[in-house]
């Protein structure tokens, strides 16, 4: 079962890799269709420090021991991060139609999902977690910069496309399903050195969405967004390509709890007697711990992205790309990757890559693209084949796009 739901982790969720084929292959076939009809998908979680087999021992359940705790700290950083990227788009394009009578541009449909999953951490905050305050008598737990983000959010819009290049631009309404931030600016943990006492000082902000009204299609919230993707020709020789994706905002409704915290918390233990007293009822303890959260309407951005990348021919039957990933969250770092990809046909494209940054390490991919005939185009690729085959690889991803073109009899 384990197998089957990490294959799901991968596979279901518009993927940044894919469509090579289709701009730099020979075949062209599928630009004289009527509709072309595209589903694609790509999903990834990673981490800059934590390895796979922890990950599948946190998620699925197994015992987590000290030996595999060590190992996940002997490579840490005073900040570290993981973040879990999902999303499915579902595209339709109009490519016998005109855009007010301009026969190289036409319509464009499109419906999404996405979730979002990101979190930092000091490796102090790990330890705690994992092994207890024990090895900080008397000592401070530093826990700065600890952050937290997950969202979810569909999409629903329309735009157009030009038929040679396949740019295009979308407009489209957004559901805000959910979302949750937490940031920890300032914390530590100091313990004392007969760890009979506590003092937490904290400054922190957090936003919670409505959680009265939630799910797919339905939200406590509702936006906007922008996407748009320019494939400049250069010449025979290949593209540039820009793209920007979710660019653009939810405003949440005025039952989301905004909130913003500072303070120290001081906890000196529990006296025996304070418990078995004559009482029929348990005693309350109070603590210096204070959360003050206010409802009110909150716009946040939507995690966007910019992508950029140059595609060049290498003789007839091969081109290599480079290029880099932009996402102004907080548990990204920008991206380089780079590829060779070789056409072994006019119908099959094969491709290895290399890529560094985002939420992880320096890895290697592998990638597919094929013509089914004329109707049906696949692609299939992951950024990290090491990671999809080992428990000491630092993330898992892959992505999945299906065209199928729809021509007049």
């Amino acid at each position: 079962m384990r197998i089957f739901l990490i294959i799901g982790i991968c596979l279901t969720s518009v993927g940044l890799n894919a469509q090579k084929l289709l701009l730099m292959g020979a075949d062209s076939s599928f630009r004289s269709a009527a509709v072309m009809i595209t589903l694609d998908g790509d999903g990834e979680i990673r981490s800059n420090t934590i390895q796979n087999a922890f990950m599948d021992k946190l998620v699925f359940g197994g015992h987590i021991d000290r030996g595999l705790i060590d190992a996940q700290e002997k490579h840490m950083n005073d900040v570290n991060m993981l973040g879990g990227n999902f999303r499915g788009n579902l595209t339709m394009r109009l490519m016998s139609d005109s855009l007010f009578r301009n026969p190289n541009w036409s319509w464009q449909v499109t419906m999404g999902s996405r979730t979002l999953l990101e979190t930092t951490f000091s490796k102090d905050l790990f330890h705690l977690a994992f092994t207890g305050n024990a090895d900080f008598l008397d000592e401070y737990a530093f826990l700065s910069s600890t952050g937290l983000l997950l969202t979810n959010y569909q999409k629903l819009g329309a735009g157009i496309f030009h038929k040679e290049s396949l740019s295009g631009f979308t407009v489209s309404v957004v559901n805000g399903q959910s979302y949750d931030a937490f940031n920890l600016e300032l914390g530590k943990l100091f313990t004392s050195a007969e760890g009979d006492s506590l003092a937490f000082s904290y400054l922190t902000s957090s936003t919670r969405s409505d959680t009265s009204v939630s799910g797919l299609g339905s939200g406590p919230g509702i936006g906007v967004a922008f996407d748009g993707v320019l494939n400049f020709k250069q010449g025979e020789s290949g593209y540039i390509q820009l793209a920007l994706h979710d660019f653009g905002f939810v405003s949440w409704n005025n039952a989301t709890l905004v909130g913003n915290n500072e303070g120290t918390m001081n906890w000196t233990g529990l006296e025996l007697t304070d418990i078995l007293n004559d009482d029929s009822t348990l005693p309350s303890f109070t603590d210096s711990l204070t959360i003050n959260e206010k409802p009110g309407s909150t716009k946040r951005w939507l995690p966007g992205s910019f992508d950029a990348r140059i595609m060049r021919k290498i003789g007839q039957s091969a081109f290599y790309e480079i290029g880099f990933a932009i996402r102004p969250v907080i548990a990204y770092n920008p991206m380089l990757f780079a590829g060779y990809h070789h056409n072994f046909n006019e119908k099959t494209l094969v491709g290895a890559t290399g890529t560094y940054g985002g939420y992880g390490r320096l890895r290697f991919g592998l990638s597919v693209e094929h013509l089914f005939g004329k109707s049906v185009y696949l692609a299939i690729g992951t950024s990290d084949v090491y990671g999809a085959a080992s428990g000491k690889g630092y993330g898992r991803d892959a992505y999945l796009k299906v065209n199928y073109s729809i021509f007049r009899k």
